[in-house]
């Protein structure tokens, strides 16, 4: 959980902002992939919303998916969608 107050005006370099970007999405990645694989095991009792519901969800994993590359290292997303490989959000 990131919490942030701001009292007065703070400066970060760009690398660090985008270091910030890539822990909040590797955060909400990993939320929305585990999220995602609980409901597939129910899309024959989904009703027709939940299962656009879901579909959105996919949809939205693939972005994040596309941002991260552009904000981590390729090494570090190749470290996380590994992990996530293992934990079968992938």
């Amino acid at each position: 959980m990131i919490k942030l107050k701001r009292t007065r005006e703070i400066e970060i370099d760009i690398e660090e902002a985008q270091n910030l970007v890539a822990q909040v999405l590797q955060e909400d990645f990993d939320f929305i992939s585990k999220e995602i694989n609980e409901l597939q095991y129910l899309t024959r009792t989904m009703t027709s919303v939940e299962i656009q519901d879901w579909n959105n969800s996919m949809e939205v994993r693939d972005a994040m998916k596309t941002l991260m590359r552009y904000y981590m290292t390729r090494n570090d997303y190749n470290e996380f969608m590994e992990l996530q490989r293992v934990y079968g959000n992938v």
